[in-house]
């Protein structure tokens, strides 16, 4: 058998297999490296080139550029950090001739198929280095077309923004571009001033002299009176002082201090205010009235005291004003609900949001940790492991914890589909938000359900009913209602049916029939099983295959471990909600005990499961050996398996056999298959699909394992 780690250094060797040891050792090594940090709110300017649905950035030059002639060149240039040094596919589709240089290094060059067809799939190779990257990118103009559109080949999955790589700009997310031209001398370097640089680079940095001499009000929105717009700004004091203010005004200007009204004035001019604060934070309005001839403010402390100084409500990256600003609104607002940051606001002009007082500059969130506050199927497993591993060692923090990832999400939900739709792509929440198939969806949100049964996280229900509408109403489905993969971004998953997704509804829709008490949800539920029976059980094995292609009626025939885990997890979810007068209910019990019968004949002498489950050559594989102890421990635990005491010692087995060879005694789990494809034969699953150490896929049925089988070694004592 593999080995992955020498067993002095196993946490079995430091510690025992004591469940709720080793439980709390892993839960904490995650917590620590995934700390609970909120989005990074950005700038991008309104007028650079935005991204697609694909996350790709599009540079259509023809329309920003309609009169540039044949063979001259725009450069698009950007950065990005990489945190190791590794290799990374990327993506391009050429519209013209299009060059991409990686750190000064041509790693792109188009041929004249790839322009004439525009493909979707020239994917090439990259290698980047730990810290920046710098990308610049080549257009030349051609009869055929100008621009191209670049990214990540992964598309949403791993939707990668760019940031400006200029100090002028340091922070600010997208690409800057020079104006046709001939070609540069030499390319520009990260860090370069664009003050005294030979090009000019686009999108404009800064008003014009006439511009700065309104007030800012009138820069952002208009001349258009009776209009009423708010800057917010923060006021931070080391501990308490009295603070005095010079406010000068261009119209009528009201200011609210905590949400309280500390002055009104129809004056233009400047005055004095004076007001005593404790020590922190301080939120601090400012609502301005369109007046005769301008409008806009301006405040500054008089003689700040050490400690005192204005701070931005949500630290925006790409420039150092303080204030950010949202208008023009028809009537006036509430100040106490202008201070929020998940809010789209319904202004005179249509929908919108927060941006700074700089040229087209709009305030933007974006998700920048792999994990803390993604949306993505699993995490939205890990999460399910650790408020399980919480109510299984009395620690609420871990519910907390789990609670503050799902809100950031929820909360800025509606934001997130408005930002997709005025950007092109949405800087957060990029699958919830854009809702393609399965994996977009149904994991996370039955986390979210088991996570309201505790905490009802804000805006949760409006989620659960679009995911049932998506699941029940609009994923594809096969003539007898089996759910599949009618279209994917990736073309060999297209008329496909995956044991995954079983896993990726059946959860959800149980959950949401309890939530609803509706019985189509659950009915639906239990069909999938038996039709994905129909199509891909291996009778010899008493296993299933991974994949079914629906064109060719044909499975694959390889029993993919994590596939099977899939499935029978994914059932014990349904048979713990299914009523027990349910039609189909002991005829799925019996697909149940077959299968767990056909998994406890492939359990290896160390009490693991084989990424091949009939291959004990292929590596043991932790996701698997989890679910299958899960779906184990659950038919001890409610008696759904006759022979309790065999599959009890089954499961004690495989988590004996998990933490000897799988989880050192940092808390760190090995063994566990990245993300999959299929293939119809086992030596993909074998050879190419390899094990990543501490990947979502695994770490949450880890925790699972562990508190299932507590739960049952309980009710086994009990009995």
């Amino acid at each position: 058998m593999e080995t992955y780690l020498d067993h002095t250094q196993s946490i079995a060797y430091a510690c025992g297999t004591q469940i709720n040891t080793v439980l709390s050792t892993v839960a904490n090594r995650y917590l620590a490296e995934n700390p609970a940090l909120p989005f990074v709110f950005r700038l991008t300017s309104e007028q650079a080139f935005q991204r697609n649905s694909d996350y790709r950035y599009v540079f259509d030059l023809n329309r920003v550029f309609p009169n540039a002639e044949n063979e001259q060149c725009v450069y698009a240039w950007a950065k990005r950090w990489s945190d190791q040094d590794c290799d990374e596919a990327l993506m391009a589709v050429a519209h013209s001739p299009m060059d991409v240089y990686v750190n000064e290094t041509l790693v792109y060059h188009s041929n004249f198929y790839e322009e004439k067809t525009r493909s979707e799939h020239t994917v090439f190779h990259v290698q980047l280095k730990r810290g920046w990257n710098s990308f610049v990118i080549r257009f030349v103009k051609t009869s055929l077309g100008f621009g191209g559109e670049f990214g990540s080949s992964f598309f949403k999955y791993t939707g990668r923004h760019y940031l400006v790589p200029t100090p002028e700009r340091e922070g600010q997310e997208g690409f800057l571009y020079t104006a046709p031209m001939e070609e540069m001398e030499a390319l520009p370097v990260i860090g370069e001033s664009e003050e005294g640089s030979p090009v000019t680079w686009y999108p404009r940095i800064a008003w014009t002299k006439e511009e700065k001499q309104c007030g800012q009000m009138m820069r952002l929105y208009g001349a258009k009176k009776g209009r009423f717009a708010y800057g917010w700004s923060k006021l931070f004091l080391m501990s308490g002082a009295e603070c005095q203010l010079n406010v000068g005004t261009k119209s009528p200007l009201t200011l609210y201090l905590d949400g309280d009204k500390v002055l009104e004035t129809d004056t233009v001019g400047c005055q004095n205010i004076r007001f005593s604060l404790h020590g922190g934070f301080h939120d601090l309005v400012a609502e301005s009235v369109r007046g005769q001839d301008d409008w806009g403010f301006s405040l500054f402390l008089v003689q700040p005291e050490q400690g005192v100084r204005f701070v931005s409500p949500c630290d925006v990256k790409g420039t150092s004003d303080p204030w950010i600003y949202v208008g023009a609104f028809e009537a006036r607002q509430n100040p106490a609900k202008i201070t929020v940051l998940d809010r789209v606001f319904q202004t005179a002009q249509g929908k919108d949001y927060w941006r700074v007082d700089l040229p087209h500059m709009a305030v933007r969130p974006f998700l920048e940790t792999p994990n803390f506050a993604n949306w993505n199927y699993p995490v939205g497993v890990t999460l399910y492991g650790l408020l399980k591993t919480g109510e299984a060692l009395h620690r609420p923090d871990l519910a907390d914890y789990v609670k503050e990832h799902i809100e950031l999400c929820t909360r800025f939900y509606d934001y997130s589909i408005w930002d997709g739709k005025k950007f092109g792509a949405p800087g957060i929440n990029a699958q919830i938000a854009s809702v393609e198939s399965l994996d977009d969806c149904g994991s996370f949100a039955s986390t979210m359900l088991e996570c309201a049964k505790q905490q009802e996280p804000s805006g949760y229900r409006k989620i659960a009913d679009s995911v049932a509408d998506y699941i029940s109403n609009r994923q594809a489905r096969l003539p007898d209602g089996s759910l599949y993969r009618y279209i994917s971004s990736l073309p060999e998953m297209k008329n496909t049916v995956w044991l995954d997704d079983l896993y990726m509804s059946v959860p959800f829709l149980s959950r949401y029939y309890t939530l609803t008490g509706d019985s189509r949800y659950v009915d639906d539920a239990a069909r999938q099983f038996l039709l994905y029976r129909e199509k891909m059980f291996l009778p010899q094995l008493k296993v299933l295959s991974h994949v079914y292609y629906t064109d060719l009626k044909l499975a694959t025939g390889v029993p993919w471990g994590r596939g099977n885990g899939w499935v029978v997890f994914a059932l014990t979810e349904l048979l713990a909600v299914l009523p027990q007068d349910h039609p189909l209910r002991e005829e799925l019990l019996d697909f149940y005990r077959e299968i767990c019968e056909g998994y406890l004949a492939l359990q290896d002498e160390h009490g693991l499961w084989h990424q091949v489950l009939n291959d004990p050559e292929s590596y043991p594989e932790a996701s698997c050996t989890s679910m299958f102890i899960c779906a184990f421990a659950r038919g001890v635990r409610n008696g759904w398996l006759k022979d309790t005491a065999m599959y009890a010692e089954a499961a004690l087995r495989g988590w004996d056999g998990l933490v000897r060879y799988t989880v050192d005694r940092d808390g760190n789990l090995y063994g566990i298959c990245k993300g999959s494809g299929h293939s119809f034969s086992p030596r993909y699953y074998k050879y190419d699909l390899n094990w990543i150490l501490n990947d979502t896929h695994g770490i949450g049925i880890f925790l699972m394992a562990g508190a299932e089988t507590q739960n049952m070694l309980t009710a086994l004592t009990e009995k």
